[in-house]
């Protein structure tokens, strides 16, 4: 009796188990989840996407950026950046997911489904979340910034890749440049209207067995000329007679690990992304080994099969390779294989253009209240909003994403 009066019992809000709050706290989780807009491609599908946004024509450059980093430097080089794209795309997904769920937004009812949707965030939106701070006159120019580059880079090597496939098909079977862009453009808008990545999926695999077929082609075409394989001893193992090669070759290297851009709708389209958050690393690991591993292979196949030649090695290896069929089907396997990686990265510039449009012509809904004004925990609930979701909001912003790092 003298310890109740001493210290009277306390409110029955502050004897509520931790564990009792948590559990409400990860119950309203789920259901924000399950609102989140999910993809329907399988983690093997994925996984073809990433393979085939990293292996392609820029693998046959890989054998002359060797000769100028050194082999031994080119080895460190190529795994040290396959684990830093790696790791740096898997934080890139993940913070994509953990922002979704800061952001306070107003589900809508989906057309499709008839229940309540929630946009996935693009990669602007992503950068206006992050930044919210970052405006001038009211405008965010950290998102205006990634938008611009976004849509510029998916344009940039959409093109590239035309040009490529126009310049290798007259250069080796005499085609007219305007009649194969012509040509070009009737398959290309078709494939640009696959919005789902799971259709995708089936394009990947025509591209991923058409660059395979041209890598197996250039290592039998180099060994059936009278090659053999052997250690070459005209590389050093690191290059330092020629300093200013490193970089480039390096550079080289590293490019084609760069495919960040697809790194929000790769994870975005896999199956259950939200609902089970570590299945896309899983992914991206296994993909990444084996880009990784079949890159490498390669590399060090065409230096020990064509270090011998007369002018060494060239950029790209296949320009070793005597001219003749081997070499013609090589080249239209190559063509292929960029004809199918252009929808892909035509997707990303295309999704964020179409939804701004979308949203100037007011046929999306407002989903998102964002109020940049500092408070507890960086953020200020929205006076327009009821306290049941100011509350919400701010415990997710103090809670929930700690405990996701938990």
């Amino acid at each position: 009796e003298a310890g109740d009066r001493i210290c009277p019992a306390l409110p029955s809000p502050m004897l509520e188990s931790p564990y009792d709050r948590r559990r409400a706290d990860d119950e309203e989780d789920a259901k924000n989840i399950a609102q989140v807009d999910n993809g329907d491609v399988a983690p093997f599908g994925v996984g073809l996407n990433l393979v085939k946004c990293a292996v392609g024509a820029g693998s046959f450059t890989f054998p002359f950026a060797f000769t100028q980093t050194g082999i031994v430097c080119g080895i460190i080089g190529i795994i040290l950046f396959a684990v830093m794209a790696a790791y740096t795309m898997k934080l890139l997904a993940d913070a994509e997911k953990k922002f979704l769920m800061i952001r306070d937004y107003r589900p809508i009812e989906s057309p499709e489904t008839g229940k309540p949707s929630r946009n996935r965030l693009t990669y602007p939106e992503l950068m206006r979340t992050a930044y919210p701070t970052a405006e001038v006159f009211g405008y965010n120019y950290m998102a205006g910034l990634l938008y611009v580059t976004v849509v510029l880079t998916s344009l940039g090597i959409c093109v590239a890749y035309v040009l490529f496939i126009t310049s290798t098909m007259n250069h080796g079977f005499g085609w007219d440049t305007d009649y194969t862009v012509l040509g070009l453009s009737v398959p290309i808008l078709i494939l640009a209207m696959f919005k789902s990545f799971k259709l995708l999926a089936f394009t990947s695999v025509l591209g991923d067995v058409a660059v395979t077929a041209g890598l197996i082609g250039t290592i039998w075409g180099g060994l059936a000329a009278g090659r053999t394989l052997s250690w070459p001893d005209n590389i050093p193992a690191f290059n330092s007679s020629r300093g200013g090669d490193v970089p480039i070759g390096l550079a080289t290297l590293c490019f084609m690990f760069n495919i960040h851009m697809m790194c929000l709708p790769m994870s975005q389209s896999l199956k259950g992304d939200m609902q089970h958050p570590d299945r896309f690393p899983k992914v991206v690991n296994i993909s990444f080994v084996f880009i990784l591993t079949l890159n490498l292979i390669f590399t060090l196949l065409c230096v020990m099969i064509f270090h011998g030649d007369d002018g060494g090695i060239l950029n790209p290896v296949l320009r070793n390779l005597n001219t003749g069929a081997p070499l013609q089907v090589i080249r239209v396997l190559l063509c292929v294989d960029l004809l199918f990686t252009v929808p892909m990265i035509l997707a990303v510039g295309r999704e964020i253009i179409e939804y701004t449009v979308q949203y100037c012509l007011g046929m999306k809904q407002t989903q998102i209240q964002i109020n940049t004004s500092p408070s507890v925990g960086g953020w200020q609930e929205d006076e327009q909003r009821d306290d049941g979701e100011g509350s919400r909001a701010y415990k997710m912003v103090v809670e929930v994403v700690s405990r996701k790092q938990m």
